[in-house]
């Protein structure tokens, strides 16, 4: 499935991956937002799983995957990132979606959720909470040690369970953006923390944790309260471990919000 063009905003050209376009009738269409670093590729297992029921769609943030780079890294924002994702929702026809976001992506799905409820039917967290502890190690090994970062995402964002084929081939293609773009995504995912803003939320939520996450621990994801799924044998890339599943809790969450 190849990416498909937008118009540009702002002088941005985004893409997107689209799944179940056929299917725009069948009920809340879902937003599958990655995280740092990363791209639409991320959900190519799930995205194909969910478009068998719902239009589902998943964009290349600025600078990641197929879309253009933002004018300067230091311009990367959660806030930021919301905002463009709200600008290619309304211009694909979206007028109110489930917004499914794993990591930073869920950063910025909780971010849209407060900002514009009545646009977001749900919100879906995967590994993510409302705040993203990162650790200066994890900086470090950016700054200092880029060319090694898929072989560190192997050995850290998967369970031990997970065959290591699997792990190492999904670090491989993960990663989709420059160092510049990276660093700058995991330093705003650093500064997020939106937990005094949780009693403002007046959308459905459901947390997706993982038993193995070194990278947001199944206690962060509890911190948002209301009802939480946690995977056994997963580490943080859980929709690479268990797509199935993921897909199966997601569909089953979307049909309550129809």
């Amino acid at each position: 499935m190849t990416p498909v063009p937008l118009a540009e905003a702002a002088g941005l050209r985004m893409r997107y991956r689209e799944w179940g376009a056929q299917r725009k009738d069948a009920g809340t269409p879902i937003v599958l937002l990655h995280g740092a670093g990363s791209s639409s590729v991320t959900w190519m297992d799930l995205g194909r799983r969910l478009g068998t029921q719902r239009h589902s769609i998943a964009p290349d943030l600025p600078g990641h995957g197929q879309s253009a780079p933002l004018p300067h890294a230091t311009s990367i924002s959660i806030d930021g990132y919301r905002d463009l994702v709200g600008w290619l929702c309304a211009t694909v026809g979206l007028a109110r979606a489930l917004l499914v976001g794993h990591s930073m992506g869920g950063a910025i799905a909780l971010s849209a959720a407060l900002a514009w409820p009545e646009k977001v039917a749900g919100l879906a967290m995967v590994a993510s909470g409302a705040r993203l502890p990162v650790s200066e190690r994890t900086l470090v090994a950016i700054r200092d040690h880029f060319p090694t970062l898929p072989d560190l995402m192997a050995l850290t964002c998967y369970s031990p369970e997970t065959p290591r084929a699997v792990a190492e081939r999904w670090a491989r293609v993960t990663m989709q953006a420059p160092r510049e773009t990276v660093l700058a995504d995991f330093e705003a995912c650093a500064r997020f923390d939106l937990r005094a803003r949780l009693p403002e939320l007046r959308v459905p939520m459901l947390g997706i944790a993982a038993a193995d996450d070194l990278m947001v621990p199944a206690k962060v994801v509890r911190e948002l309260g209301g009802r939480v799924i946690e995977y056994e044998r997963a580490g943080h890339n859980l929709q690479h471990e268990h797509p199935e599943a993921l897909a199966r809790d997601l569909l089953g969450f979307a049909a309550q919000l129809d």
